[in-house]
């Protein structure tokens, strides 16, 4: 990533980037209603870098259909004890992710990119993003 690399990236290589790592997220499926995505960790890690690249987010487009929302009532399991999973949802799709602050910066991401949600009667790998 950028980051790493010390130079700076276009937002068309930025989107080519979120692009196969989304792919490999939605490799994870682990639910169905609503269809559920757990992106392996090394896939968030980096989702995140390329989520907080300076040229992401520059031109208002934050607030968009992909937004965070509390996992508990979908994820219900005696092991959570209670508490919340964060959730990045857009209608009938969402991805599960390890802390409130990583939801964030996902859906900032996918809003940037316009990420659109999948048909519903599509199983494993969406269609908008397999190639």
């Amino acid at each position: 990533m950028a980051l790493l690399r010390g130079v700076s990236v276009t937002g068309e290589e930025i989107r080519a980037a979120a692009g196969k790592l989304l792919r490999a997220a939605c490799e994870h499926a682990v639910g169905s209603r609503p269809r559920r995505y757990q992106p392996a960790a090394d896939v968030l890690d980096g989702l995140r870098t390329l989520a907080r690249e300076p040229a992401v987010g520059n031109d208002g487009s934050e607030a968009g259909a992909w937004r965070v929302v509390e996992g508990r009532r979908w994820l219900l399991n005696r092991r959570l004890d209670g508490r919340s999973v964060p959730l990045v949802q857009r209608d009938r799709v969402a991805f599960v992710v390890r802390t409130w602050e990583e939801a964030r910066e996902l859906a900032k991401l996918l809003n940037w990119c316009n990420a659109p949600t999948p048909p519903r009667s599509v199983l494993g790998v969406p269609p908008f993003l397999a190639t």
